[in-house]
Protein backbone atom coordinates (compact mmCIF):
# COMPACT_ATOMS: atom_id res chain seq x y z
CA UNK A 1 0.00 0.00 0.00
CA UNK A 2 1.36 3.54 -0.42
CA UNK A 3 1.94 6.32 2.06
CA UNK A 4 -1.62 8.11 2.31
CA UNK A 5 -1.53 11.74 3.60
CA UNK A 6 -4.42 13.55 5.71
CA UNK A 7 -2.88 17.31 5.81
CA UNK A 8 -4.58 20.35 7.55
CA UNK A 9 -2.41 22.92 5.66
CA UNK A 10 -3.49 26.37 8.09
CA UNK A 11 -2.68 24.35 10.71
CA UNK A 12 -0.32 21.78 10.40
CA UNK A 13 2.08 21.78 13.64
CA UNK A 14 3.17 18.41 13.69
CA UNK A 15 3.69 15.39 11.40
CA UNK A 16 2.45 11.65 12.60
CA UNK A 17 2.85 8.38 10.17
CA UNK A 18 1.07 5.38 10.99
CA UNK A 19 2.07 2.24 10.04
CA UNK A 20 -0.06 -0.15 10.23
CA UNK A 21 0.79 -4.15 10.74
CA UNK A 22 -2.50 -5.98 11.22
CA UNK A 23 -4.00 -7.54 13.92
CA UNK A 24 -7.72 -7.45 15.90
CA UNK A 25 -7.67 -3.62 15.74
CA UNK A 26 -7.38 -4.65 11.94
CA UNK A 27 -10.12 -7.15 11.92
CA UNK A 28 -13.68 -7.80 11.25
CA UNK A 29 -15.98 -10.26 12.90
CA UNK A 30 -19.59 -11.82 11.00
CA UNK A 31 -21.30 -9.95 13.80
CA UNK A 32 -21.09 -6.61 15.66
CA UNK A 33 -21.23 -8.80 18.74
CA UNK A 34 -18.62 -11.73 17.90
CA UNK A 35 -15.18 -11.06 19.81
CA UNK A 36 -14.14 -14.40 17.86
CA UNK A 37 -14.05 -15.78 14.42
CA UNK A 38 -12.45 -12.49 12.93
CA UNK A 39 -10.33 -11.69 9.89
CA UNK A 40 -7.65 -9.41 9.60
CA UNK A 41 -8.61 -7.28 6.38
CA UNK A 42 -9.07 -3.59 7.50
CA UNK A 43 -6.25 -1.54 6.48
CA UNK A 44 -5.05 1.36 8.52
CA UNK A 45 -6.32 3.88 5.98
CA UNK A 46 -9.87 2.20 6.96
CA UNK A 47 -8.97 2.71 10.81
CA UNK A 48 -7.95 6.29 10.70
CA UNK A 49 -11.03 7.25 8.46
CA UNK A 50 -13.10 5.81 11.28
CA UNK A 51 -12.02 8.31 14.05
CA UNK A 52 -14.66 10.77 14.31
CA UNK A 53 -12.88 14.12 15.38
CA UNK A 54 -8.59 13.78 14.67
CA UNK A 55 -6.83 17.33 15.94
CA UNK A 56 -6.84 19.62 13.04
CA UNK A 57 -3.40 20.41 14.23
CA UNK A 58 -1.84 17.11 12.75
CA UNK A 59 -0.08 16.24 9.45
CA UNK A 60 -1.13 12.18 9.04
CA UNK A 61 0.86 9.90 6.88
CA UNK A 62 -0.11 6.53 7.07
CA UNK A 63 1.28 3.25 5.76
CA UNK A 64 0.32 0.20 5.27
CA UNK A 65 3.59 -2.67 6.07
CA UNK A 66 1.71 -5.89 6.11
CA UNK A 67 -1.79 -6.89 7.58
CA UNK A 68 -1.28 -10.23 9.38
CA UNK A 69 -2.24 -11.59 12.69
CA UNK A 70 0.67 -10.65 15.27
CA UNK A 71 0.97 -14.35 15.72
CA UNK A 72 2.43 -14.74 12.27
CA UNK A 73 5.33 -12.15 13.03
CA UNK A 74 9.24 -13.15 12.60
CA UNK A 75 12.08 -11.46 13.10
CA UNK A 76 11.77 -10.35 9.42
CA UNK A 77 8.72 -8.17 10.00
CA UNK A 78 10.27 -6.72 12.76
CA UNK A 79 13.40 -5.56 10.98
CA UNK A 80 11.42 -4.56 7.88
CA UNK A 81 9.83 -2.01 10.63
CA UNK A 82 12.75 -0.88 11.87
CA UNK A 83 13.86 -0.04 8.59
CA UNK A 84 10.48 1.70 7.64
CA UNK A 85 11.06 3.76 10.95
CA UNK A 86 14.81 5.24 10.15
CA UNK A 87 14.27 5.62 7.02
CA UNK A 88 11.43 8.09 7.90
CA UNK A 89 13.11 9.54 10.57
CA UNK A 90 16.50 10.14 8.60
CA UNK A 91 14.97 10.80 5.14
CA UNK A 92 11.69 12.79 5.79
CA UNK A 93 12.26 13.89 9.35
CA UNK A 94 10.07 12.07 10.72
CA UNK A 95 9.75 11.92 14.49
CA UNK A 96 6.50 11.02 16.02
CA UNK A 97 5.06 7.15 14.92
CA UNK A 98 1.93 5.60 15.91
CA UNK A 99 1.93 1.49 15.49
CA UNK A 100 -1.05 -0.40 15.08
CA UNK A 101 -0.12 -4.47 15.99
CA UNK A 102 -1.90 -6.75 17.67
CA UNK A 103 -1.81 -7.84 21.05
CA UNK A 104 -0.71 -11.29 20.74
CA UNK A 105 3.21 -10.83 19.93
CA UNK A 106 3.13 -7.03 20.83
CA UNK A 107 5.00 -6.85 23.92
CA UNK A 108 8.07 -8.35 21.83
CA UNK A 109 7.83 -5.91 18.86
CA UNK A 110 8.10 -2.87 21.61
CA UNK A 111 10.61 -4.25 23.37
CA UNK A 112 12.45 -5.04 20.33
CA UNK A 113 11.77 -1.26 18.87
CA UNK A 114 13.46 -0.31 22.60
CA UNK A 115 16.49 -1.90 22.23
CA UNK A 116 17.10 -0.72 18.80
CA UNK A 117 15.80 3.06 17.63
CA UNK A 118 17.65 5.38 19.86
CA UNK A 119 16.77 8.95 18.17
CA UNK A 120 16.43 11.20 21.17
CA UNK A 121 13.50 12.97 19.67
CA UNK A 122 11.78 10.27 18.61
CA UNK A 123 7.86 9.28 19.86
CA UNK A 124 7.33 5.34 18.80
CA UNK A 125 4.16 4.39 20.20
CA UNK A 126 2.13 1.03 19.70
CA UNK A 127 -1.51 0.04 20.26
CA UNK A 128 -4.05 -2.72 19.49
CA UNK A 129 -7.40 -4.00 20.22
CA UNK A 130 -8.62 -6.71 22.58
CA UNK A 131 -11.74 -6.72 20.06
CA UNK A 132 -12.18 -6.43 16.73
CA UNK A 133 -13.10 -3.00 15.07
CA UNK A 134 -16.51 -4.27 13.98
CA UNK A 135 -17.44 -4.84 17.43
CA UNK A 136 -20.39 -3.20 18.97
CA UNK A 137 -18.26 -2.16 22.00
CA UNK A 138 -15.04 -2.27 20.15
CA UNK A 139 -11.76 -0.69 21.79
CA UNK A 140 -9.94 -0.26 18.77
CA UNK A 141 -10.74 3.03 17.08
CA UNK A 142 -10.36 4.69 20.89
CA UNK A 143 -7.22 3.00 21.39
CA UNK A 144 -5.93 4.52 18.15
CA UNK A 145 -6.87 8.22 19.15
CA UNK A 146 -5.50 7.87 22.27
CA UNK A 147 -2.13 6.62 20.60
CA UNK A 148 -2.29 9.39 18.28
CA UNK A 149 -2.78 12.15 21.36
CA UNK A 150 0.46 10.24 22.77
CA UNK A 151 2.34 10.32 20.02
CA UNK A 152 1.22 14.50 19.06
CA UNK A 153 2.08 15.38 23.21
CA UNK A 154 5.70 17.13 23.49
CA UNK A 155 5.85 15.44 26.91
CA UNK A 156 6.08 11.98 25.49
CA UNK A 157 9.51 12.82 24.21
CA UNK A 158 12.68 10.88 25.36
CA UNK A 159 10.57 8.29 27.58
CA UNK A 160 11.47 5.18 25.16
CA UNK A 161 8.55 3.26 23.00
CA UNK A 162 5.37 3.54 24.57
CA UNK A 163 2.35 1.35 24.78
CA UNK A 164 -1.15 3.25 24.64
CA UNK A 165 -4.38 0.65 25.36
CA UNK A 166 -7.52 0.78 27.56
CA UNK A 167 -6.67 4.30 28.83
CA UNK A 168 -3.19 3.34 29.89
CA UNK A 169 0.53 4.36 28.95
CA UNK A 170 3.06 1.80 29.44
CA UNK A 171 6.63 1.07 28.77
CA UNK A 172 7.66 -1.07 25.89
CA UNK A 173 10.47 -2.36 28.13
CA UNK A 174 7.99 -3.34 31.11
CA UNK A 175 4.79 -4.04 29.46
CA UNK A 176 3.49 -7.61 29.00
CA UNK A 177 -0.04 -9.24 28.12
CA UNK A 178 -1.62 -10.58 31.47
CA UNK A 179 -5.15 -11.90 30.13
CA UNK A 180 -6.07 -13.89 27.18
CA UNK A 181 -9.48 -12.13 26.86
CA UNK A 182 -9.85 -9.03 28.87
CA UNK A 183 -9.74 -5.19 27.49
CA UNK A 184 -7.48 -4.73 30.97
CA UNK A 185 -4.80 -6.96 29.32
CA UNK A 186 -1.80 -4.98 29.30
CA UNK A 187 0.66 -4.42 32.32
CA UNK A 188 3.93 -3.70 33.35
CA UNK A 189 6.12 -6.42 35.12
CA UNK A 190 7.54 -6.04 38.21
CA UNK A 191 6.71 -3.10 40.05
CA UNK A 192 7.61 -0.68 36.86
CA UNK A 193 4.08 0.56 36.99
CA UNK A 194 2.47 2.47 34.11
CA UNK A 195 4.21 5.64 33.20
CA UNK A 196 1.12 7.63 32.65
CA UNK A 197 -2.99 7.68 31.85
CA UNK A 198 -5.66 9.90 30.31
CA UNK A 199 -7.10 12.98 32.28
CA UNK A 200 -10.73 14.17 30.24
CA UNK A 201 -9.07 12.66 27.58
CA UNK A 202 -6.07 14.71 28.06
CA UNK A 203 -2.25 13.19 28.52
CA UNK A 204 -1.26 12.95 32.32
CA UNK A 205 2.33 11.22 32.87
CA UNK A 206 2.96 10.55 36.23
CA UNK A 207 6.56 10.67 36.25
CA UNK A 208 9.24 13.29 34.68
CA UNK A 209 10.73 12.41 31.51
CA UNK A 210 13.59 9.08 31.72
CA UNK A 211 14.17 6.19 29.52
CA UNK A 212 13.69 2.81 31.06
CA UNK A 213 17.59 1.67 30.06
CA UNK A 214 20.54 2.63 28.36
CA UNK A 215 20.56 -0.88 26.74
CA UNK A 216 20.61 -0.36 22.54
CA UNK A 217 22.28 -1.91 19.75
CA UNK A 218 23.18 -0.56 16.61
CA UNK A 219 21.89 -2.70 14.27
CA UNK A 220 21.25 -2.43 10.30
CA UNK A 221 18.04 -3.04 9.45
CA UNK A 222 18.43 -2.83 5.79
CA UNK A 223 21.53 -4.64 4.65
CA UNK A 224 19.29 -7.46 6.69
CA UNK A 225 16.59 -6.98 4.78
CA UNK A 226 17.79 -6.21 1.59
CA UNK A 227 17.67 -9.47 -0.06
CA UNK A 228 13.55 -10.00 1.21
CA UNK A 229 10.65 -9.59 -0.24
CA UNK A 230 8.08 -8.31 1.85
CA UNK A 231 5.49 -10.11 0.15
CA UNK A 232 6.76 -13.61 0.80
CA UNK A 233 8.06 -12.55 4.62
CA UNK A 234 6.20 -15.15 7.15
CA UNK A 235 5.25 -17.83 4.31
CA UNK A 236 9.09 -19.30 4.37
CA UNK A 237 10.83 -19.31 7.32
CA UNK A 238 13.72 -16.70 7.65
CA UNK A 239 16.32 -16.33 10.13
CA UNK A 240 17.47 -12.59 9.94
CA UNK A 241 18.08 -12.49 13.43
CA UNK A 242 19.99 -15.77 15.16
CA UNK A 243 17.98 -18.83 15.75
CA UNK A 244 17.11 -18.82 19.87
CA UNK A 245 15.00 -21.97 20.91
CA UNK A 246 12.53 -21.02 24.32
CA UNK A 247 11.42 -24.25 26.82
CA UNK A 248 9.23 -24.06 28.97
CA UNK A 249 10.11 -26.15 32.00
CA UNK A 250 7.76 -28.05 33.79
CA UNK A 251 7.38 -31.52 36.37
CA UNK A 252 9.41 -34.22 34.41
CA UNK A 253 10.76 -32.07 31.73
CA UNK A 254 12.43 -34.13 28.68
CA UNK A 255 16.20 -32.28 28.49
CA UNK A 256 16.61 -34.32 25.17
CA UNK A 257 14.20 -31.43 23.98
CA UNK A 258 17.29 -29.38 24.36
CA UNK A 259 19.45 -31.39 22.37
CA UNK A 260 17.04 -31.46 19.62
CA UNK A 261 17.30 -28.09 19.39
CA UNK A 262 20.42 -28.26 18.83
CA UNK A 263 20.67 -30.70 15.90
CA UNK A 264 17.59 -30.23 14.12
CA UNK A 265 17.44 -26.32 13.74
CA UNK A 266 20.92 -24.99 15.11
CA UNK A 267 19.82 -22.98 17.84
CA UNK A 268 22.39 -20.78 19.05
CA UNK A 269 21.18 -19.75 22.24
CA UNK A 270 18.59 -21.11 24.36
CA UNK A 271 15.97 -19.46 26.68
CA UNK A 272 14.66 -21.59 29.63
CA UNK A 273 11.10 -20.54 31.41
CA UNK A 274 12.25 -21.89 35.23
CA UNK A 275 10.17 -23.02 38.36
CA UNK A 276 10.56 -20.15 40.66
CA UNK A 277 13.46 -17.68 40.55
CA UNK A 278 15.67 -20.22 38.58
CA UNK A 279 13.95 -23.52 39.61
CA UNK A 280 15.46 -26.45 37.73
CA UNK A 281 16.10 -30.61 37.49
CA UNK A 282 19.45 -31.68 38.24
CA UNK A 283 18.90 -33.75 35.36
CA UNK A 284 18.08 -30.18 33.44
CA UNK A 285 20.99 -28.62 35.06
CA UNK A 286 23.73 -30.50 34.17
CA UNK A 287 22.01 -31.30 30.19
CA UNK A 288 22.21 -27.23 29.75
CA UNK A 289 25.55 -27.70 31.54
CA UNK A 290 26.96 -29.75 29.29
CA UNK A 291 25.06 -27.91 26.18
CA UNK A 292 27.56 -24.81 27.39
CA UNK A 293 30.72 -26.84 27.28
CA UNK A 294 30.62 -28.86 24.07
CA UNK A 295 28.59 -26.48 21.73
CA UNK A 296 29.30 -23.11 23.78
CA UNK A 297 25.49 -21.97 23.55
CA UNK A 298 24.77 -19.63 26.18
CA UNK A 299 21.46 -20.60 28.34
CA UNK A 300 19.28 -17.37 29.78
CA UNK A 301 17.04 -18.66 33.16
CA UNK A 302 14.29 -16.87 32.89
CA UNK A 303 11.28 -17.72 34.93
CA UNK A 304 7.46 -18.96 34.53
CA UNK A 305 5.86 -16.17 36.17
CA UNK A 306 4.92 -12.81 35.32
CA UNK A 307 6.41 -11.42 37.97
CA UNK A 308 10.10 -11.84 40.01
CA UNK A 309 13.28 -11.74 39.03
CA UNK A 310 15.62 -14.58 38.40
CA UNK A 311 19.50 -13.53 39.51
CA UNK A 312 22.84 -14.91 39.61
CA UNK A 313 22.77 -16.07 42.97
CA UNK A 314 19.90 -18.58 41.75
CA UNK A 315 21.91 -20.21 38.95
CA UNK A 316 23.25 -23.45 39.29
CA UNK A 317 25.65 -24.42 41.21
CA UNK A 318 28.07 -27.55 40.62
CA UNK A 319 30.99 -29.96 42.60
CA UNK A 320 32.72 -26.67 42.90
CA UNK A 321 29.95 -24.60 43.91
CA UNK A 322 30.37 -22.69 41.01
CA UNK A 323 28.13 -22.41 37.86
CA UNK A 324 29.34 -23.06 34.26
CA UNK A 325 30.06 -19.63 32.20
CA UNK A 326 27.47 -19.64 30.16
CA UNK A 327 24.76 -20.10 32.27
CA UNK A 328 22.80 -16.40 32.31
CA UNK A 329 20.01 -15.17 34.64
CA UNK A 330 17.48 -13.48 32.90
CA UNK A 331 16.80 -10.87 35.94
CA UNK A 332 13.08 -9.30 35.46
CA UNK A 333 12.79 -10.21 31.70
CA UNK A 334 9.97 -12.70 30.87
CA UNK A 335 11.31 -15.52 28.41
CA UNK A 336 10.11 -13.94 24.93
CA UNK A 337 11.79 -10.84 26.06
CA UNK A 338 15.48 -12.44 27.00
CA UNK A 339 14.79 -14.28 23.37
CA UNK A 340 15.10 -10.85 21.75
CA UNK A 341 17.66 -8.91 23.46
CA UNK A 342 20.13 -12.56 23.61
CA UNK A 343 19.30 -12.31 19.63
CA UNK A 344 20.47 -8.82 19.21
CA UNK A 345 23.80 -10.00 21.46
CA UNK A 346 24.28 -12.65 19.42
CA UNK A 347 24.11 -10.60 16.19
CA UNK A 348 26.60 -8.21 17.50
CA UNK A 349 28.78 -11.37 17.88
CA UNK A 350 29.17 -10.46 21.80
CA UNK A 351 31.18 -12.80 23.56
CA UNK A 352 29.64 -14.08 26.70
CA UNK A 353 31.26 -12.29 29.64
CA UNK A 354 29.72 -8.62 27.45
CA UNK A 355 26.43 -10.56 26.72
CA UNK A 356 26.98 -11.26 31.42
CA UNK A 357 26.94 -7.33 30.84
CA UNK A 358 23.98 -6.77 29.15
CA UNK A 359 21.66 -8.84 31.16
CA UNK A 360 23.48 -7.47 34.32
CA UNK A 361 22.57 -3.61 33.10
CA UNK A 362 19.89 -1.14 34.14
CA UNK A 363 15.90 -2.70 34.77
CA UNK A 364 17.21 -6.08 33.56
CA UNK A 365 19.05 -6.61 36.94
CA UNK A 366 20.45 -10.75 35.88
CA UNK A 367 23.23 -11.51 34.17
Amino acid sequence: MSEIEITHPSHTETTIKILGTGGTIASKAESNVSTSNYKVDLTVEDLVKAIPDLPTNLNLKYKQLFNLDSKELTSSHLLFLHKEIVESYQIEGIKNFVITHGTDSLEETAFFLELTINFPDITIVLTGSMRPSSNVSSDAIFNLYQAIKVASAPESKNRGVLVVLNDSIGSGFYITKTNANSLDTFKSSGQAGFLGNFVHNQVHYYYPVSKPTSIHFNIDSNKLTKLLDLNNVGKKRRNELPEVSVFYNVQGFNPTLIQLAIDQIGTKAIVIATSGAGSLSEETNEILKFVWEKYAIPVIFSKRSQDGCVTSWALPKFDNDKTFKGAIAGGYLNPQKCRILIQLCLLQNYSIDQIKSVFESDGIFGG
